[in-house]
């Protein structure tokens, strides 16, 4: 698929309604979403938008101030289109540009080191790995800083 600016727009806008939706009920600050860009488990097809749409829909939920955007990083999964792992790093850079606003946690296949990597370089705020959880107190804000600034 070619990403234009009018399919990508058609692309963000059902999850913009619903996070409208249910920011409306409950504020924009208990209102929190889970993305899997590059996700191709169960044979979901490589997507060249991938990385343009979600750093539309991260700059439009900064925006609307939601707490958190939760991703799952699957570079630890067999993907059909392994080459695509390594765009996620790129993308989680980017995207902690236009979502500065609340706080960005990641899952998946992280080891401790590579957990840290990510938490000292400020690029997200709360890591999961495979049975642990990652956070760095003391640089910047804590994750329960931006929690409760939402």
């Amino acid at each position: 698929m070619i990403v234009t600016p009018h399919n990508l727009w058609q692309t963000v806008c059902g999850t913009l309604e619903v996070i409208d939706a249910v920011s409306a009920q409950i504020g924009a600050k208990r209102v929190g979403i889970r993305f899997t860009p590059y996700g191709q488990l169960f044979d979901m097809p490589a997507y060249a938008g991938t990385e343009r749409t979600y750093l539309e829909l991260g700059r439009e939920l900064a925006k609307r101030q939601i707490a958190y955007i939760h991703l799952m990083d699957q570079s630890g999964f067999r993907l059909r289109v392994p080459a695509e792992n390594t765009h996620f790093k790129r993308t989680l850079e980017k995207l902690r540009q236009v979502f500065d606003i609340g706080a960005l946690i990641l899952a998946g296949a992280q080891t401790l080191d590579s957990a840290n990597q990510l938490l000292e370089a400020g690029l997200v705020d709360l890591v999961g790995g495979r049975t642990s959880v990652y956070c760095q107190p003391g640089s910047g804000r804590s994750l329960s800083e931006r929690l409760a600034t939402r």
